[in-house]
């Protein structure tokens, strides 16, 4: 067994619930933070905070120190002692020997004192004072000591989500056909080798806000594509479905990420996909066969020889039987895989540039029967555009 499979068999890989708690916790926060950061509160205290520290502010505190530091001055004391001396000799002699200026300085530091603007001066110093007890602002602050934590929330804007919290799958968003079979025969088809007729949506269920594709052992009547014959009528022993964003939207760069859970079961696989208006570019998500994982990337021109490219990973099958976000990055220089936020698989070549959509399916191909129904369930799914 891999390091990676160990991993998640030991719980050591993150997990699901946890990778989910901690994204709400930190996109809340960083809700949390933003609106704080547009609030009157600390658009008050950064004005006093300013204030505070402008000049004239700074004025108006050092003629307080001023006037503290005369007030301890002896000549003073001595000054206001005579003159509440009722002996009207002794008074008027000192009054002689006494400094005048810093009388004169005196007076007129007690009057600005008992002014209007040095007590609104003061106000507004018990304001900024009681503000900086604020456990808002305290909690702003030491958020944003730490801003970089907001990077993963930052850095993404979700332009597309579908949780499946409709009764029926959104007719609007998703066709349950190959996009070829829909423009070409108005039908859906299979794959040639594949042996599931992809029904138009009997095999897709929406219970609990999970969309199912149910694979399961039927005979039915279809269309397979044969790449030498073309397409030709088939009976089939199992049956499966499709669904994929084609006719809705495409995507070009960006991340897709979705919740899934792959059954276990080897009989039959299960792919989560970006597809091209022809059969190249393609970006497999994941492909799960056999008890295990494939991502892949498929380019260049499959009419040249030698033109058609493919780099493919095999991992653990551990990741089946639980539900994980599988994911992908895409950027121009770029391809990143992840499930639950663990980097996979990164590429830096072959990356495709023009538009893809969605799909997700299952079937089956091989010799090992499938003999009880699996589900493949998608409980959301989400992509999201940088910032950048």
């Amino acid at each position: 067994m891999s390091l990676l499979g160990l991993k998640v068999i030991l719980g050591i890989f993150p997990g699901t619930t946890k990778v989910e708690r901690q994204r709400e916790r930190l996109i809340s926060d960083y809700q949390q933070y933003k609106e704080y950061s547009q609030s009157e509160e600390l658009r008050r205290y950064e004005y006093l905070r300013k204030y505070l520290n402008s000049k004239e502010f700074k004025k108006n505190h050092s003629l307080k120190q001023e006037y503290d530091e005369l007030r301890k001055s002896k000549a003073l004391k001595r000054y206001f002692k005579k003159k509440a001396d009722e002996n009207e000799s002794a008074y008027q002699q000192y009054m002689d020997e006494f400094p005048s200026e810093e009388l004169r300085r005196y007076e007129y530091l007690r009057r600005y004192l008992d002014s209007e603007e040095f007590k609104k001066n003061n106000l507004l110093k018990q304001e900024y004072d009681e503000l900086r007890k604020s456990k808002a602002l305290k909690h702003y602050f030491k958020e944003k000591a730490n801003e970089s934590r907001f990077i993963p929330a930052t850095i993404w804007k979700m332009k597309f989500e579908d949780d499946f919290t409709d009764e029926r799958l959104n007719s609007d968003i998703w066709i349950t056909r190959y996009y070829r079979g829909e423009k070409a025969l108005n039908e859906n088809y299979t794959l040639w080798g594949d042996l599931q007729c992809n029904t138009d949506g009997d095999n897709l269920s929406i219970a609990n806000s999970i969309l199912s594709i149910e694979t399961r052992q039927e005979k039915k009547k279809g269309i397979s594509w044969n790449p030498l014959a073309g397409f030709i009528p088939c009976e089939f022993p199992y049956t499966s479905g499709i669904v994929s964003t084609a006719k809705s939207f495409r995507l070009r760069y960006g991340k897709v990420e979705a919740k899934m859970k792959v059954p276990g079961n080897k009989a039959a696989y299960h792919a989560f996909w970006l597809a091209s208006e022809k059969a190249l570019p393609q970006i497999n998500i994941f492909t799960y066969e056999q008890g295990r994982f494939y991502l892949g990337n498929f380019w260049g021109r499959l009419n040249e020889a030698g033109g058609a490219n493919r780099d493919v990973t095999a991992i653990t099958g551990a990741f089946a039987g639980k539900s994980f976000i599988f994911s992908l990055e895409w950027t121009k220089d770029s391809l990143i895989w992840a499930i639950n936020g663990v980097t996979i698989k990164t590429m830096l070549f072959g990356i495709p540039a023009e538009p893809l959509y969605i799909a997700m399916a299952s079937g089956v191909r091989g010799k090992r029967p499938l003999t009880t129904p699996v589900r493949f369930e998608i409980d959301w799914i989400r992509y999201y555009q940088s910032n950048d």
